[in-house]
C-alpha cells in the first residue's frame, strides 16, 4: 500500500510540476519557421510583430498568430494594410477549416498525448512496484491490487498515448497546409505589361 501511495504521489507532483511553468506562451512565426514555445510575449507592435523574451533574453519576431496566456490570437486580422501582403500567406483554408481550427485540434491531442504518456509510465510503475513488493514478502492483496490498478492504467495510457501523437502529427501537417494554401501563381498586371505573379 506504501509503494502505491509514493507512486501516485510521484504522478501527481510530475503533473504539478508540467502545470507550473510560467513561460507557457507560444509563437507562430511567418514563412514556415518552427513555432517558439516556453516563452513569454511581452507585446504586440504593428499587427504581427511579436516581442517576448526567452531566456531572459529579448526578441522581435513577425508572426501569423500567437497562444498568449492560454488564449489563441490570430494576427492576420489584427494587421494593417502594411502588413496585409506578408499575413496572406498564412491565412489559407485546408479542406474547409483555417489555421486556428487545426491548432485548436493539435494543441488538445498533446495534452491527450501527454496524459497517454504519464499513465502509461504509472501503470508500468505501478506493476514493477507490485513485483518488487511482493518478491520482498509483501501483503499479496496490496500487490494484487497495485498490479491491477498498473494493468488498467497502462492499458488506458497505451490508446491515449497512440491516437494522441497520430492525431497531433495530423494536424501540424494541416496546419502547414493552411500555411501554404495563399501561395499561387496568378496572370496580373506587371511594370512589364501583363504577366505570371507569383502570389504570397
Amino acid at each position: 500500500m506504501k509503494i502505491f501511495l509514493l507512486l501516485l504521489s510521484v504522478f501527481l507532483t510530475t503533473n504539478v510540476l508540467i502545470s507550473q511553468n510560467t513561460d507557457t506562451d507560444v509563437i507562430y512565426p511567418l514563412h514556415n519557421d518552427p513555432p517558439i514555445k516556453g516563452c513569454k510575449i511581452i507585446d504586440i507592435v504593428h499587427g504581427n510583430v511579436v516581442v517576448y523574451t526567452k531566456y531572459g533574453d529579448k526578441y522581435r519576431i513577425k508572426a501569423i498568430s500567437v497562444k498568449r496566456n492560454g488564449e489563441f490570437i490570430n494576427l492576420t486580422s489584427t494587421s494593417g494594410s502594411s502588413n496585409s501582403q506578408s499575413n496572406n500567406d498564412n491565412s489559407g483554408i485546408y479542406r474547409g477549416q483555417n489555421y486556428e481550427y487545426y491548432h485548436n485540434i493539435k494543441q488538445n491531442a498533446a495534452g491527450r498525448k501527454t496524459f497517454g504518456v504519464l499513465l502509461t509510465l504509472f501503470g508500468i510503475g505501478g506493476m514493477v512496484g507490485a513485483q518488487v513488493y511482493a518478491a520482498e514478502g509483501g501483503d499479496l492483496e496490496t500487490a494484487q491490487i497495485l498490479d491491477i490498478v498498473g494493468f488498467i492504467s497502462f492499458n488506458i495510457g497505451i490508446p491515449l498515448w497512440i491516437s494522441g501523437g497520430i492525431k497531433n502529427k495530423n494536424n501540424k501537417k494541416a496546419m502547414q497546409k493552411c500555411q501554404n494554401s495563399n501561395y499561387s501563381l496568378n496572370f496580373g498586371q506587371t511594370q512589364h505589361g501583363i504577366g505570371l505573379a507569383f502570389r504570397f
